[in-house]
């Protein structure tokens, strides 16, 4: 069984604990606003990479390494983004950063279209998860935040992987975890962000009907009520532009609904809130 725990936020004494909380609050950060700026995201990597105490402290240069490998996705260097987590394959024996850093490589796979190696690396992120929960009586906070996430994301992967392969029983049944995780995902905004977006794509799944798109549509202005007030801007605009899309494909919103994104957003409500929607996403 690979490490859990050995490295990652352990405690030393001295200048040695000291850089490595410095290096751990950079890549909080980084990871923190992934979905706020993708600017800032790559500026706190930057700042791990250029420490002169990283290079001693793997598991936070490969974090570091994680979150530039999100930005780089994020902006379809998918090259960039698979050097970055196959850096952490290759050189971590931890099973939580691994396993991260398989999840995005399934992201990667996704995107390019290879579904051998999705497959590859979402059964090495299985066997990784199936080590950790025996280890997570170990975890600190930090890390049950990372395990969390690497447990949400995961799973999100797999649906999106098994939406585009329309492998609609697979999509369901990875969307279980979702529905019996509701209170964990209700104390982080970035997961519950995004088990709303998911829930809004599952509801009109079957067709784009009177109820699903109404559904739909409750589903994504609340997803646009949180990313908006929580500062979650690729959250918001991805609320609005889904929106457009919902009202175009099945007629008007109701009238409360364009009176609430009125006084949210300071839209003009008239015929063509689709479009205005839409620029304001941009």
């Amino acid at each position: 069984m690979l490490s859990l725990v050995v490295g990652l936020f352990s405690c030393n004494s001295g200048s040695q604990q000291e850089e490595r909380r410095v290096i751990d609050s950079l890549n909080v950060l980084a990871f923190t606003y992934r979905y706020q700026s993708l600017d800032s995201t790559s500026c706190y990597v930057s700042k791990v990479y250029d420490h002169p105490f990283s290079s001693r402290y793997s598991d936070g240069l490969n974090l570091a390494r994680i979150n530039d490998g999100f930005v780089q996705t994020k902006h379809l260097r998918l090259d960039s983004a698979q050097s970055c987590y196959s850096l952490v394959l290759s050189s971590s024996n931890n099973d939580l950063i691994c396993g991260i850093a398989d999840v995005g490589m399934m992201n990667v796979c996704n995107l390019t279209a290879q579904s051998k190696e999705f497959y590859d690396y979402r059964n090495d992120a299985l066997s990784r998860l199936r080590n950790i929960e025996d280890e997570s009586y170990l975890m600190n906070e930090e890390q049950k935040r990372l395990y969390f996430s690497l447990l949400a994301d995961f799973h999100t992967a797999s649906i999106n992987y098994f939406i585009n392969m329309r492998q609609n029983d697979n999509v369901r049944a990875e969307y279980e975890w979702f529905e019996n995780n509701i209170q964990a995902l209700s104390a982080d905004t970035i997961q519950f962000l995004n088990y709303l977006k998911l829930s809004s794509m599952l509801s009109v799944s079957d067709g784009y009907t009177d109820s699903s798109a109404d559904a739909q549509r409750r589903t994504l202005v609340r997803m646009l009520q949180i990313a908006s007030r929580s500062g979650m801007r690729v959250y918001a605009a991805d609320a609005m532009q889904r929106l457009s899309k919902s009202i175009m494909r099945k007629g008007s919103m109701k009238p409360s609904q364009l009176v609430y994104l009125q006084e949210l957003l300071s839209l003009r409500v008239d015929s063509a809130i689709e479009k205005t929607l839409v620029e304001k996403a941009l």
